[in-house]
C-alpha cells in the first residue's frame, strides 16, 4: 500500500512534532519484532522508519522499555517507512508525552513544521 508522494496531501487533524533525539522502539508486526525509529508524532499517529522494508500488516504494537505497549494501525507504507494511526488511549497520550519530553527538541528550527512523506 504505497501512496505516490507527488499525490499525497496532508491528512493529520492534529500538528506534527519531528523527532530529533534518539527515538528506537520496537515494532511488533507480522508476528516478528522490528526495530525502528520514530520520525515524527502527533496526537494522531507517527512516521516510523525501519533500516529494511517489513511485511505487510495492517496492525502493530510499538514497543518502549518504559510505556506499556501501544497498538497502532498502518495507514500507508512506503518502501521501509510507515504511517501509523493510534487512538486517544491513556496508553497513546503517555507514549506521545514520553516522546515530546525525551526526543523532540523545541529548540531546533523545524521542530514542529510538518515533516516531507
Amino acid at each position: 500500500m504505497t501512496v505516490p508522494t507527488a499525490r499525497r496531501r496532508e491528512l493529520r487533524t492534529w500538528p506534527r512534532y519531528i523527532i530529533h533525539r534518539n527515538a528506537r522502539v520496537l515494532a511488533h508486526l507480522a508476528n516478528d519484532v522490528w526495530c525502528c525509529e520514530i520520525k515524527d508524532i502527533s496526537l494522531g499517529g507517527a512516521k516510523l522508519q525501519f533500516e529494511s522494508p517489513v511485511p505487510e500488516s495492517p496492525d502493530l504494537t510499538i514497543g518502549h522499555p518504559d510505556l506499556a505497549p501501544l497498538r497502532a494501525e498502518c495507514l500507508w507504507r512506503h518502501t521501509n517507512v510507515l504511517g501509523i494511526r493510534f487512538d486517544f488511549s491513556e496508553d497513546a497520550l503517555n507514549f506521545i508525552s514520553h516522546c515530546l519530553r525525551t526526543m523532540h527538541d523545541p529548540t531546533s528550527p523545524d521542530s514542529n513544521r510538518p515533516s516531507s512523506n
